[in-house]
């Protein structure tokens, strides 16, 4: 066992590595048996494929939601869960009782498992509204296009600023909030997940936009979350694609 403890880092790091490997097989092989690849076809500005919502759907929905955010936020957040093992396999060897890395990294997939379920809904909702009839093509692309200038605004909002200064500067927030215990660790985990909720809420609701199975278009909104948390000029990232949204979604409401 000690010497596990030793290689918390490395074993993290493979865990962190295989999960998203994983969240993103499935979500790649999802999205072509789908045949919406990169079509958005699930999306307000695509053709919304119509499902019949019963308690297997609203399952699988929620699992595929859950998947999804584990893929996408996953490797923004492995500076912050890798410093966490570093710090407490230092104070195990100093003699010192510490929670695990990956108990404080299922708090955080707890947090966004708990965001998949807001998202599941929102999407039930939508298809209703489909269903019924109740958007028009137009009213469908009008309402995209308030997504995008919403993510736009909110990109340069204090909320998400604070937020990004949080998940940007892990070693600050973990010597504020360090744990004692397991349950802790979850607690901060969690804690942690709300932040990074607070910083990309709104860019996940952009996959509403794109298609919610367009793998591309995840794909490209996982990468800009990782370069806003991880690279150096993160913030301004940020802020050139909260141009880049406004922009767009004026063009929408122009067309």
């Amino acid at each position: 066992m000690a010497r596990i403890l030793a290689h918390d880092r490395a074993l993290t790091l493979v865990a962190i590595v295989l999960a998203a490997a994983l969240a993103w097989a499935y979500l790649a092989r999802m999205a072509a048996e789908m045949g919406d690849f990169a079509s958005g076809m699930d999306g307000l500005l695509g053709h919304p494929m119509l499902y019949l919502w019963d308690l297997r759907v609203l399952l699988l929905m929620l699992a595929m939601w859950a998947i999804m955010m584990a893929g996408m936020m996953l490797p923004g957040a492995a500076p912050t869960i890798l410093l966490f093992a570093t710090i407490a396999t230092r104070q195990r060897a100093a003699g010192h009782a510490s929670p695990f890395a990956l108990v404080f990294g299922a708090g955080y997939l707890a947090a966004w498992a708990a965001f998949s379920v807001v998202c599941t809904f929102a999407q039930w909702e939508l298809q209703e509204l489909f269903a019924a009839q109740a958007l028009s093509p137009r009213q469908s692309i009008w309402l995209g296009a308030a997504i995008l200038i919403a993510a736009g605004l909110y990109q340069w909002s204090p909320l998400k600023r604070r937020c990004l200064t949080d998940c940007r500067s892990p070693l600050e927030f973990l010597s504020r909030h360090w744990p004692r215990t397991q349950a802790a660790a979850v607690r901060l985990g969690a804690h942690h997940g709300l932040y990074c909720i607070g910083c990309c809420w709104l860019a996940m609701a952009l996959l509403f936009v794109g298609g919610v199975m367009n793998f591309l278009w995840a794909a490209a909104l996982a990468v800009l979350v990782l370069l806003e948390k991880a690279v150096p000029w993160g913030e301004w990232i940020a802020r050139a694609a909260g141009i880049v949204f406004l922009a767009a979604g004026t063009w929408l409401l122009a067309m």
